[in-house]
C-alpha cells in the first residue's frame, strides 16, 4: 500500500479518536484494518537500518545505478542524456531509459542547457530505403596556416555514413571531378545512387557529368538558394568543422590525419539521434534491427534484476486498500457523528 494511504489511514484515525472519543481499536475495527498491521505502520521506517532499505516501487533506480550514471556522465561532458542513455547501455554500464538518464542528472544539477535551434520547415521528400540508393556531398572550408583547404564529404542519406572525405587544395572542376570518381569506385558494382549536390561551379561542371555518367550514376541538384535541401550533409560538415576548430595541426598531413580521425568517430562511434541513436556504420553495414532488439532486451534484464533486488527488501505485511476502504470511512464519520435529537 502506498505511504500516502497508510498516512491517510494513522490522520484518520487519530482524528476520530479526538473528536468522538472512539477507541483506537474501534476505530480500526470499523475501518477494517488489524491493530497490529495498525501498529506496524507507526513503526515502519525502524525496520531499516538506513533509508536505501526503506520499501521501494520495484522498478525503482538503485542507488549503485544511479551512481554510475553520474559517473558516466562526469566522464564524457559532451553528450547529452539520450546519447548518453544508450551509450551506457551498449558499453554494459548500466540499462535504463533516457527519461531516467534525465532525472538523475537534473537531480545531480548535470542537465546540459543549450539554446534550441531554429526549426526549419521540411519540404516532402522520398527517403531513401536502404543505404546507397541516395548520396549528398557538399564542401566545407578549412583554415589552416592562414589559408583555405576544401574538405569534400560524401554522405549516404540513409545512414548517415561519410562514405567517402577528401582535402582539396582547389574546388575546382578537376579537383571535385576527381574526389566524385574516387568516392564512387568504392561502391560495389551493382550500387548505383544518385548524389545531390548544390550549384556550385565544381557539382554543375561538364567533367563531373561525364564522370557521374560512365559510372551510371545519376545527379540531383537542389534548387538555388535553398541550402536546406541539402541540410544533412551541411550538418555533419558543421559538425566535423567545430571538431576540426578545437585542434591544433602543425602540418597539411596533421591536418589530414586529423579528419580522417573525425571521420572515423562520426561513422563508428558517435550516436546518432536521427538513427534511432545507433551509430552511421550500423545502419550502413550492420544489421540496425538486431542492434535494437539487444538493446530491448538489455532493458528488460536490467529491469527484471531491479525488480528482483527492490522486492528483497524484507516488508512487513500490509494489506492492498480495498474497495470497501472508502465505504468503511464513511461508516466511521457516521459513527462518529452527533445522533439527531
Amino acid at each position: 500500500m502506498p505511504e500516502v494511504y497508510r498516512d491517510l489511514i494513522k490522520e484518520t484515525v487519530i482524528k476520530v479518536k479526538e473528536e468522538s472519543g472512539f477507541s483506537i481499536k474501534k476505530s480500526l475495527k470499523i475501518l477494517g484494518i488489524k491493530t497490529s498491521t495498525y501498529y506496524n505502520w507507526k513503526d515502519i521506517k525502524r525496520m531499516f537500518n538506513d533509508e536505501n532499505d526503506y520499501p521501494r516501487h520495484p522498478d525503482t533506480i538503485l542507488p549503485e545505478e544511479k551512481e554510475r550514471v553520474i559517473v558516466y556522465a562526469l566522464a564524457h561532458p559532451n553528450l547529452r542524456h539520450r546519447e548518453l542513455a544508450w551509450s551506457m547501455v551498449d558499453e554494459n554500464v548500466v540499462c535504463i531509459s533516457p527519461s531516467s538518464v534525465y532525472k538523475i542528472l537534473r537531480e545531480a544539477d548535470l542537465v546540459c542547457r543549450w539554446k534550441p535551434k531554429d526549426k526549419r520547415k521540411k519540404g516532402i521528400r522520398e527517403k531513401p530505403q536502404g543505404p546507397d540508393e541516395k548520396w549528398q556531398s557538399d564542401i566545407v572550408y578549412i583554415k589552416y596556416d592562414g589559408r583555405n583547404y576544401y574538405l569534400i564529404n560524401f554522405m549516404d542519406e540513409y545512414s548517415r555514413y561519410i562514405t567517402y572525405s577528401e582535402i582539396m587544395t582547389s574546388m575546382d572542376r578537376n579537383a571535385v571531378s576527381y574526389a566524385a570518381d574516387l568516392a564512387i569506385s568504392r561502391l560495389d558494382k551493382d550500387k548505383k545512387p544518385v548524389i545531390q549536390t548544390d550549384n556550385g561551379s565544381g557539382f554543375i561542371s561538364r567533367e563531373f557529368k561525364i564522370v557521374l555518367s560512365k559510372k551510371g550514376i545519376g545527379h540531383h541538384r537542389i534548387k538555388p538558394h535553398c541550402p536546406e535541401e541539402n541540410r544533412m550533409i551541411e550538418r555533419v560538415n558543421g559538425t566535423i568543422k567545430d571538431m576540426f576548430n578545437e585542434y591544433e595541426p602543425e602540418s597539411l598531413d596533421q591536418v589530414k590525419e586529423i579528419i580522417n580521425k573525425i571521420i572515423h568517430y562520426y561513422n563508428n562511434e558517435r550516436l546518432h539521434s536521427s538513427i534511432n541513436f545507433l551509430r552511421p556504420v550500423d545502419y550502413y553495414r550492420g544489421d540496425p534491427e538486431k542492434l535494437l532488439e539487444e538493446r530491448r532486451v538489455k532493458l528488460a534484464i536490467a529491469r527484471h534484476k531491479r525488480r528482483k533486488k527492490n522486492l528483497k527488501i524484507k516488508q512487513k505485511s500490509i494489506p492492498l486498500i480495498k474497495k470497501e476502504f472508502i465505504k468503511n470511512c464513511n461508516l466511521l464519520e457516521m459513527a462518529k457523528s452527533p445522533t439527531p435529537s
